[in-house]
């Protein structure tokens, strides 16, 4: 049997965009919209939510506060251990934080504990974003790094379109806490399919030593069988 050595990253700038690639892409796109349609929810929950507990809706402005903390916060966290335990680690994390806080949320009765369920959520959400567009450019091609980005970013603001249109037909049927179990829901189903589809980065399992894995990944971006054959090239 021969053996030959392959750069690993050489090896995805070579290869075109197979299955594998087109997968990470998709499901990271789909998990970026349920974050960005998650981040906006709130703003069209408010009112209902004043209504509900008798207040004003300047009272939720510390909700609205730390929330813009936590993104921050978690953001800076996710992207400083991400690449040290694994971004599909952190992924599935953030994943699990930003469902768990938004169905919580449904149970809030008081600003007090909105503000609490806030910041735990905002922290999950912070830390998808950072990870989300590390682990997309690592299985790309480099012609086409950019574009997959920019499709993946994009998922924001299409997110922050669609809650509009499903706080129209929610509200009215299920109320802001249906709003909050939908999401909530959503996030879980990312989840779910995010253990399935993405793998974790190709070159962390090239920096941990298990080239067994980077083998058979290269062997399905590559499309070549003789990838699992090969020695591998570390790289920076």
């Amino acid at each position: 049997m021969s053996e030959c050595t392959i750069d690993v990253a050489k090896g995805i700038d070579q290869a075109r965009f197979p299955d594998l690639q087109s997968r990470v892409l998709v499901v990271c796109t789909i998990i970026t919209i349920i974050d960005g349609h998650d981040t906006q929810m709130i703003g069209f929950a408010v009112p209902a939510m004043a209504g509900d507990w008798g207040v004003s809706p300047q009272s939720f402005t510390a909700a609205a506060t730390v929330g813009l903390i936590g993104l921050t916060v978690g953001g800076i966290i996710a992207s400083a251990i991400g690449k040290r335990f694994g971004r599909r680690r952190i992924l599935l994390a953030s994943i699990a934080v930003f469902s768990v806080g938004t169905l919580a949320t449904a149970l809030a009765t008081t600003p007090v504990e909105l503000v609490v369920l806030r910041l735990l959520t905002t922290l999950g959400m912070g830390g998808l974003l950072p990870n989300l567009v590390a682990v997309i450019p690592e299985y790309c091609p480099a012609r086409r790094r950019l574009m997959s980005v920019t499709i993946d970013l994009a998922g924001l603001g299409l997110g922050g379109v669609l809650v509009g249109f499903v706080a129209v037909w929610v509200l009215p049927a299920a109320g802001w806490q249906g709003m909050f179990v939908a999401g909530g829901a959503a996030g879980l189903c990312c989840g779910a399919l995010a253990m399935v589809a993405v793998p974790d980065s190709i070159r962390f399992f090239t920096v941990i030593g298990r080239y067994d894995t980077v083998r058979e990944l290269l062997a399905r971006i590559t499309g070549s069988a003789a990838a699992g054959n090969t020695d591998i090239a570390r790289t920076s």
